[in-house]
């Protein structure tokens, strides 16, 4: 069956589809081409958001072209009761994305022409500035360190730019069960020396406080890291990861698999940090996105709960 030529939505439209979205609406299904609803806090630097396509059309919608490049949808079921089927991706805007308008385009295969072009626009996003005192190895680290901070780099490229299957389903919970007290973003100047973005959030709390899997997974590392400490690495497959770091104790091991909710360690002190707190960052097809963000879109408006099985032991 031929694709339909592609169809642009003006940049109004995408606000529009939001909002929706939000509030847990949906617009008429037309047969004849998907529907799209983009559910997101912002379309901001380092935002979450999360594409529902709905649709009867026989070219199944495959992946989605966004401002971070392609990412496969993935089938949620069960069907919708008008009959429509059922796609959802989550696609993350980097922290330092340019603002601009950027084409949201859904497509069945390759070679024809996109099934919907929406445009996305992107607004700027201002965050704050921190200053920090830490032990000034972790500022000017010596030779030794800076190998040790080298061989870490690859490990977490390695396992950040892997992709595996969904393991993740439903809403993401927090890992500690309180408001963070660090926003995600803020730029670090730590002993006066600006540093790279702050790209994660802090929970302040007591030492050997429980921290649980914000969904399931597999764990992709458990180490000891320079600065982030004792760190759990969970790739949730599809591309997104959870790293959580400054644990006192890991509870879990390299290639386990967890569930939602499941302890993987405990709030430290341990790496670059000014006292006991966990720190939570996401990587999400290799951007770096707000963790509440993540909860937002998850959860909100009718997040995949049926579609794939919890994986974990």
């Amino acid at each position: 069956m031929p694709v339909e030529p592609s169809v642009r939505m003006p940049l109004l439209a995408v606000v529009a589809i939001v909002s929706m979205a939000a509030a847990g609406l949906s617009a008429p299904l037309d047969a004849s081409a998907p529907q799209v609803a983009v559910t997101t806090r912002a379309v901001q630097p380092g935002e979450v958001l999360r594409v529902d396509v709905r649709c009867r059309c026989d070219a199944a919608p495959s992946w989605v072209r966004t401002p971070a490049g392609d990412v496969a949808l993935f089938r949620v079921s069960p069907t919708s009761e008008d009959g429509a089927n059922h796609w959802q991706a989550l696609i993350g805007l980097d922290l330092e994305t340019v603002p601009g308008v950027y084409p949201l385009a859904v497509y069945a295969s390759e070679g024809h022409a996109p099934l919907r072009i929406y445009d996305l626009g992107v607004t700027t996003k201002m965050f704050a500035t921190r200053q920090l005192r830490v032990a000034p190895s972790f500022v000017e680290p010596g030779a030794a360190d800076l190998e040790r901070i080298a061989r870490d780099a690859t490990a977490l490229d390695a396992i950040f730019g892997s992709i595996a299957p969904r393991l993740w389903n439903g809403p993401f919970v927090a890992p500690v069960a309180v408001r963070p007290t660090s926003n995600f973003g803020t730029r670090s100047v730590f002993n006066g020396q600006p540093r790279a973005p702050h790209a994660g959030v802090d929970y302040s709390r007591a030492a050997g406080t429980p921290v649980v899997a914000p969904g399931a997974g597999r764990i992709g590392l458990a180490d000891n890291l320079f600065f982030t400490g004792k760190t759990v690495v969970i790739d949730h497959g599809a591309g997104l990861f959870s790293l959580l770091a400054h644990l006192s104790v890991i509870t879990v091991a390299r290639d386990d698999t967890v569930e939602r909710g499941v302890l993987v360690g405990r709030v430290g002190a341990t790496g670059r940090a000014t006292g006991p707190h966990l720190h939570w960052s996401v990587r999400l097809n290799g951007a770096r996105v707000d963790p509440l963000s993540l909860l937002f879109a998850t959860s909100a408006g009718g997040a995949d709960t049926t579609s794939a099985p919890n994986r974990g032991s």
